[in-house]
Order: C-alpha cells, then sequence, then structure tokens
C-alpha cells in the first residue's frame, strides 16, 4: 500500500510539474517578450517621454498586436491548412517558413515605429534586434533546433544590460535581475518538457544575451 501511494505522489508530481512547465513555455512565450520588454520600459519613465500618457496603453496594444497575434494567427492558418503540426512548432521542418514570416513582420513594426519619429530610438531599435535574432533562429533551424525561448529572453537580459551600463535607474536594475530569474524559469522548464537539449537551451540563452546586448550598441 505505502508502495502504491508513492508511485501515485511520484506520478502526480510528475503531472503539475509538466503541466507548470506547459504553462511557463505559454506565459513566456518569445513572441510575448517585446510585450514584456516595452511594459518593462514603460515602468522605468525615463523611457517614455516622447509617448503621451494618454496613448502609451495604445502603442502597447500596437506592440502586442504586431509582434504577437498577427504571428501567432499565421501560424494558426498554416496549421487549419495542415502545414504545421503544432502551434509550438515543435518539428524542426516546421520552423523555418513561420520563422521567416514572422521576422518580416518584425521588421514592417520596427519600420511604422521609426517612421512616426515620435518614440525614442530604444522601441523601434529592440524590434529591429528582435526581428534579427527571430530570422537567425529560422536559418539554424535548418540544422539544429535552437530554443527559441531562451533566444528570446536571452535577448531581453541582454537588452536591459546595456540599459543598465549607461543608466542609473533603479526599476531598470531589478527588471534585469527578474529577467535573469524568468530566464532561469524557461530553460528550465524547455529542458523538462525534453523540447530542447541543454546545448540548444544554453545556445539560444547566450546568443539572445549577445544580439540584445551588442545590437544596443549599434
Amino acid at each position: 500500500m505505502a508502495e502504491l501511494g508513492t508511485r501515485y505522489l511520484v506520478l502526480g508530481t510528475y503531472y503539475l510539474m509538466n503541466k507548470l512547465a506547459q504553462a511557463i513555455s505559454v506565459i513566456l512565450h518569445p513572441l510575448l517578450m517585446p510585450t514584456y520588454f516595452f511594459g518593462l520600459l514603460l515602468g522605468a519613465g525615463s523611457f517614455i517621454t516622447a509617448i503621451h500618457p494618454s496613448v502609451q496603453w495604445l502603442f502597447w496594444s500596437y506592440v502586442l498586436v504586431s509582434t504577437f497575434l498577427i504571428p501567432v494567427g499565421y501560424v494558426l492558418a498554416l496549421k487549419k491548412r495542415g502545414m504545421v503540426s503544432s502551434i509550438q512548432l515543435e518539428k524542426q521542418e516546421e520552423r523555418w517558413h513561420p520563422l521567416l514570416f514572422t521576422a518580416i513582420i518584425y521588421g514592417i513594426s520596427a519600420f511604422s515605429m521609426e517612421w512616426t519619429e515620435l518614440l525614442p530610438d530604444i522601441y523601434p531599435k529592440s524590434i529591429y534586434l528582435m526581428a534579427v535574432a527571430i530570422a537567425l533562429i529560422a536559418i539554424i533551424s535548418r540544422w539544429w533546433k535552437i530554443s527559441a525561448h531562451s533566444v528570446g529572453v536571452g535577448g531581453v537580459v541582454g537588452m536591459l544590460l546595456r540599459l543598465n551600463l549607461s543608466t542609473d535607474n533603479a526599476w531598470l536594475l531589478y527588471s534585469f535581475l527578474g529577467m535573469l530569474l524568468v530566464g532561469g524559469v524557461v530553460m528550465f522548464a524547455r529542458l523538462w518538457l525534453q523540447a530542447h537539449t541543454s546545448k540548444q537551451v544554453w545556445a539560444g540563452f547566450g546568443m539572445g544575451v549577445l544580439l540584445g546586448f551588442l545590437g544596443s550598441f549599434v
């Protein structure tokens, strides 16, 4: 009886961990990173001088639609047509087309922000960097399934690191430390679900940090 109870406890714990890891993968999806990153910038205060308070939510909504809802809608359309098997794009061979489309959409979104000339450079520049990151993921995925989740959170960590080196802002410092913790959680979740190997996860995080940090100097 004791062995049976232990077995059910282990199975229950494993089930809950799987559900938690899946929830983390959805909530911290790489396509949501621009929305989270801009939310952190808006919270910092010093980066919103060119954005009137009355339109901050409109701007944030635009980011959510252009960098998340449109790419996800495209993947859902592909799934409906049977061109991809899952919206998570777990199969390596299914990633190229949706990722390339997403990179183009990000580029258009960044260009539209730049064209308005109403936003600080950090906003369009960060989206351009994310577009480059997605394009690189698409290229690498032709041969190796690098972790897009890790690249996404790593990119935010890298950009926040760069901002902290040039700006004395307590909110940005706490945001950077918080995103480091989030990065660890995301990588653990991807490994737990066996969606990637440890090399794919760490390579993704490293690539994201380097792109976010070095690209911020451009």
